[in-house]
């Protein structure tokens, strides 16, 4: 099966590296957005359901090609 762009999506799963990294970009800018729109999240912690503030949403410095951006 191919993507939209032509790749293959079985190789694309395959690549667990870029599979992660496409991950954690997404997990990033879920979080990102969330505090920037001033929205709570809500998380499994010790086994019981957290809620996390706006305020209090941690977000890692943007990534450009798998490597953290200079500041």
């Amino acid at each position: 099966m191919k993507t939209e762009n032509g790749k293959d999506i079985s190789a694309l799963i395959a690549d667990k590296p870029a599979l992660l990294r496409a991950m954690r970009a997404g997990v990033r800018e879920a979080l990102r957005r969330h505090k920037l729109l001033g929205e709570s999240i809500v998380v499994w912690k010790n086994g019981r359901v957290v809620e996390i503030p706006p305020e209090k949403i941690p977000v890692g410095p943007a990534r450009r090609n798998g490597r953290r951006r200079k500041s």
